[in-house]
Protein backbone atom coordinates (compact mmCIF):
# COMPACT_ATOMS: atom_id res chain seq x y z
CA UNK A 1 0.00 0.00 0.00
CA UNK A 2 1.03 3.36 -0.92
CA UNK A 3 1.66 6.54 0.75
CA UNK A 4 -1.01 8.42 -1.85
CA UNK A 5 -3.76 5.15 -0.92
CA UNK A 6 -3.35 5.12 2.94
CA UNK A 7 -3.95 9.30 2.18
CA UNK A 8 -6.86 8.62 0.27
CA UNK A 9 -8.44 6.45 2.92
CA UNK A 10 -7.50 9.09 5.63
CA UNK A 11 -4.60 8.10 7.07
CA UNK A 12 -0.88 9.13 7.69
CA UNK A 13 2.51 8.23 8.77
CA UNK A 14 4.04 11.22 10.85
CA UNK A 15 7.76 10.60 11.57
CA UNK A 16 8.04 10.50 15.36
CA UNK A 17 11.87 9.56 16.45
CA UNK A 18 14.65 9.08 13.84
CA UNK A 19 18.18 8.27 14.58
CA UNK A 20 20.86 7.55 11.72
CA UNK A 21 23.99 6.78 11.69
CA UNK A 22 26.77 7.24 9.44
CA UNK A 23 28.88 4.32 8.85
CA UNK A 24 31.09 5.11 5.54
CA UNK A 25 30.60 7.92 2.50
CA UNK A 26 28.77 7.32 -0.51
CA UNK A 27 31.02 9.10 -3.82
CA UNK A 28 29.25 10.80 -6.61
CA UNK A 29 28.48 8.25 -9.49
CA UNK A 30 27.31 5.74 -7.03
CA UNK A 31 24.48 3.22 -7.38
CA UNK A 32 22.81 3.09 -4.29
CA UNK A 33 20.65 0.91 -2.75
CA UNK A 34 18.24 1.57 -0.19
CA UNK A 35 16.21 -0.85 1.45
CA UNK A 36 13.39 -0.85 4.26
CA UNK A 37 12.40 -2.93 6.42
CA UNK A 38 9.49 -2.88 9.59
CA UNK A 39 10.29 -4.10 13.36
CA UNK A 40 7.56 -3.45 14.99
CA UNK A 41 3.68 -2.55 14.96
CA UNK A 42 2.13 -1.67 17.57
CA UNK A 43 -1.02 -0.07 18.36
CA UNK A 44 -0.47 3.23 16.49
CA UNK A 45 3.41 2.93 16.25
CA UNK A 46 5.86 1.26 13.83
CA UNK A 47 9.10 0.90 13.59
CA UNK A 48 11.08 0.91 10.29
CA UNK A 49 14.69 0.49 9.71
CA UNK A 50 16.51 1.53 6.97
CA UNK A 51 19.67 0.81 5.32
CA UNK A 52 21.60 2.72 2.13
CA UNK A 53 24.22 0.38 0.82
CA UNK A 54 26.60 0.57 -2.16
CA UNK A 55 25.00 -1.46 -5.07
CA UNK A 56 27.60 -3.58 -6.13
CA UNK A 57 29.72 -4.51 -3.20
CA UNK A 58 26.42 -4.23 -0.56
CA UNK A 59 29.01 -2.40 1.43
CA UNK A 60 26.48 -0.47 4.53
CA UNK A 61 26.69 2.87 4.13
CA UNK A 62 23.94 4.14 6.45
CA UNK A 63 21.59 2.85 8.76
CA UNK A 64 18.22 4.53 9.86
CA UNK A 65 15.86 3.74 12.51
CA UNK A 66 12.40 5.77 12.03
CA UNK A 67 9.84 5.63 14.90
CA UNK A 68 6.46 6.16 12.78
CA UNK A 69 2.89 7.28 14.04
CA UNK A 70 0.16 6.24 12.53
CA UNK A 71 -2.09 9.18 12.49
CA UNK A 72 -5.58 10.24 11.05
CA UNK A 73 -5.49 13.42 8.42
CA UNK A 74 -6.03 15.87 11.21
CA UNK A 75 -2.90 14.13 13.09
CA UNK A 76 -4.56 12.20 16.00
CA UNK A 77 -3.30 8.91 17.18
CA UNK A 78 -5.06 6.25 15.33
CA UNK A 79 -4.46 2.27 15.39
CA UNK A 80 -3.26 0.98 12.32
CA UNK A 81 -6.17 -0.44 10.48
CA UNK A 82 -6.21 -4.14 9.96
CA UNK A 83 -6.29 -3.65 6.24
CA UNK A 84 -2.74 -1.63 6.45
CA UNK A 85 -1.18 -3.97 9.55
CA UNK A 86 -1.83 -7.08 7.18
CA UNK A 87 0.21 -5.56 4.23
CA UNK A 88 2.71 -3.51 6.26
CA UNK A 89 3.35 -6.93 8.15
CA UNK A 90 4.52 -8.52 5.22
CA UNK A 91 7.42 -6.04 5.12
CA UNK A 92 7.78 -7.13 9.32
CA UNK A 93 11.92 -8.87 10.01
CA UNK A 94 13.08 -10.15 12.52
CA UNK A 95 15.49 -7.90 15.26
CA UNK A 96 18.09 -11.08 14.69
CA UNK A 97 17.98 -10.94 10.58
CA UNK A 98 17.99 -6.75 10.45
CA UNK A 99 21.09 -6.81 12.71
CA UNK A 100 22.70 -9.65 10.39
CA UNK A 101 21.88 -7.51 7.31
CA UNK A 102 18.84 -9.89 5.69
Amino acid sequence: MSLPDMRRQGYLILAADLSVKYLAPARSGDTLDIVTYVREIRGARSIWIQEIREATSQRLLVTAEVTGAFATEDGRPARVPASFREKLMALCVPDAAVAEGK
